[in-house]
C-alpha cells in the first residue's frame, strides 16, 4: 500500500472546494496521538456540488477501489458515493476513505452537519481542517469494537480528558 500523503490531500480538497470533516486515525493524530495511520478518512458535506468537486478531486489522482475493480456500471459518480455510503480507494497520492458519516454509540450515522457542530478547527499545513471531536471519534471506534480501534481507545481518552 503507498503511503499517504496527508499534506496533498488537504491541498487536493481545499483546491477542489470539498466540504469535509476530517475523521478516524489522522483526526487523532491532529489531537496529538501517536498511533500511525495509513490512510485518509474524510466525511463530505452530501450535497451534490461537494459530492461533485470530490469526484471530481479523486479522478484527478486516479482514484481506484480498493474494494475490488468497479464495473463499467461502477464509475466514479456522485451517485456511487451516495449508494455505497462507504468507499474505499487507492489513489496517486495514497488511499482515502470517504464515508457518509461515523457511527455513535448506538451505532448510527454522524453525518457532516452534526460531526461540524462538534469539530475543532486545527491548523495543519498551512490550512484550516475541521476535524471530529475527541469524543465522536471515540464513540465510532468504540462501536466498532475492532482490535485496531480498541488498542487506540486509551491514549485517546487520555487525551479527551487532559483536554477538559
Amino acid at each position: 500500500m503507498m503511503a499517504v500523503s496527508f499534506e496533498a490531500w488537504l491541498t487536493l480538497l481545499d483546491k477542489h472546494d470539498v466540504k469535509f470533516v476530517l475523521v478516524g486515525g489522522f483526526a487523532g493524530v491532529l489531537h496529538g496521538a501517536q498511533r500511525p495511520t495509513l490512510d485518509l478518512d474524510v466525511v463530505p458535506a452530501w450535497t451534490q456540488i461537494n459530492l461533485m468537486n470530490l469526484v471530481t478531486a479523486l479522478k484527478s489522482v486516479h482514484a481506484a477501489s480498493r474494494s475490488g475493480p468497479l464495473t463499467t456500471s461502477d464509475e466514479l459518480t456522485v451517485q456511487l458515493l451516495v449508494e455505497r455510503e462507504v468507499t474505499n480507494w487507492r489513489t496517486d497520492i495514497g488511499p482515502i476513505d470517504v464515508l457518509v458519516g461515523i457511527p455513535d454509540h448506538d451505532g448510527l450515522p454522524v453525518t457532516f452537519d452534526r460531526l461540524r457542530v462538534h469539530a475543532e478547527t486545527i491548523i495543519a499545513f498551512e490550512r484550516a481542517i475541521s476535524v471530529a471531536s475527541l469524543e465522536d471519534i471515540i464513540a465510532s471506534k468504540e462501536f466498532a469494537n475492532r482490535r485496531k480501534d480498541s488498542e487506540a481507545l486509551p491514549e485517546l481518552r487520555r487525551l479527551r480528558d487532559e483536554q477538559a
